[in-house]
């Protein structure tokens, strides 16, 4: 993608990227806050959101549009109170994809707005007739702003390793792994060295 992150500040293990999508709810919402979701979307968003107290603000998406949210359409007193802003693409449920203009548009709108952005791309791998999924961090600016998740699961068959990995703006994994480190204290080191060679040899 050709995106160079600090191994250190910028990438975050997570036991499957589930855990970090709930934790970073927790950690990144409070009561009176907003997560935007599409309304065809992992449940795991809404779930989190829930979980953490905060409220959802559904945004349609529709086989017309490439199932890619409105963001112009938000109502100003939604904005205000919002903190995260969940995208999916390589899409669950639908399977829609996207070009990098889709993240170059969420990054500037959730840079203007004070928002997160949440790029859920475990699917980024797993891609057919010649496209190539791009990762919200290409778009100019995203560091700023932007929180990317990945998974083993989906793209090395690897569902019962629960490896993943959350990357991106650094405050914000700060933030997570706060939260994070309460719940659990990290893989076996064996896990971390299978993965490392499950992604060198792909």
């Amino acid at each position: 993608f050709g995106v160079e992150l600090h191994p250190d500040r910028e990438v975050l293990p997570l036991l499957g990227s589930k855990e970090g999508i709930v934790n970073l709810a927790l950690a990144y919402l409070d009561r009176g806050d907003i997560a935007l979701l599409p309304t065809l979307s992992y449940p795991s968003y809404a779930m989190g959101t829930l979980m953490a107290g905060a409220e959802i603000y559904w945004l349609p998406v529709n086989a017309a549009g490439g199932y890619v949210p409105d963001l112009d359409v938000i109502p100003a007193d939604v904005l205000r109170r919002a903190k995260l802003l969940w995208l999916n693409y390589p899409n669950n449920p639908t399977g829609a994809t996207v070009d990098l203009d889709v993240y170059h548009r969420a990054v500037d709108f959730c840079a203007q707005h004070d928002i997160l952005l949440a790029s859920d791309n475990p699917y980024v791998d797993v891609t057919f007739d010649g496209y190539v999924a791009p990762s919200a961090l290409q778009a100019e600016g995203a560091r700023t702003c932007t929180v990317e998740f990945m998974s083993l699961s989906k793209s090395h068959n690897m569902a019962g390793w629960r490896l993943g990995a959350a990357v991106g703006n650094g405050e914000a994994l700060s933030t997570l792994l706060q939260v994070k480190s309460n719940f659990d204290s990290g893989h076996f080191q064996a896990v971390y060295e299978a993965g490392s060679v499950a992604l060198d040899d792909t």
